[in-house]
């Protein structure tokens, strides 16, 4: 994967998660959802529209993504999202962090890089597989030497 397009990965998942927060945010602020008035009060509350903003920018990168590299590879990156979610959730609402859930995010981060190890190694051994084209020599060329 080249740099520009784990920078598009990246902002496209933080996108999400920004989305998720926002969502959040809009639910706290309406109540808990358990009557029209109050799944009203949290469609049309500001966050829940910058929430699905950011759903909307995510999404449009992620297809971009799609388009350039193989879904085995970049679906499972999507799984950075619970990383994202999880520190902007500590962050934003003062959600606690147990031990046990940063073991889990560090073994997904340890998934994700196995991941992208593994799209590098086939990559390299593809280009190992198939070496370069031999150079095609012209009449001119065999004629001058």
């Amino acid at each position: 994967m080249t740099w520009p397009l784990f920078a598009l990965l990246i902002v496209s998942l933080l996108l999400g998660a920004a989305g998720q927060t926002c969502l959040k945010a809009a639910t706290n602020a309406a109540g808990a959802i358990g009557s029209i008035g109050t799944l009203t009060a949290t469609l049309l509350h500001p966050m829940t529209l910058f929430g699905l903003a950011f759903y909307i920018v995510s999404t449009l990168l992620y297809l971009t993504l799609m388009s350039r590299m193989p879904l085995s590879y970049l679906y499972p990156m999507v799984a950075l999202n619970y990383v994202f979610v999880t520190i902007l959730s500590w962050h934003f609402f003062g959600e606690q962090i147990t031990p046990l859930r940063v073991a889990g995010l560090v073994t997904i981060i340890a998934g994700v890089t196995m991941v992208g190890l593994s799209l590098q190694l086939s990559n390299e051994q593809a280009r190992l597989a198939d070496p370069p084209p031999a150079a095609v020599v012209t009449t001119a060329e065999t004629d001058q030497v």
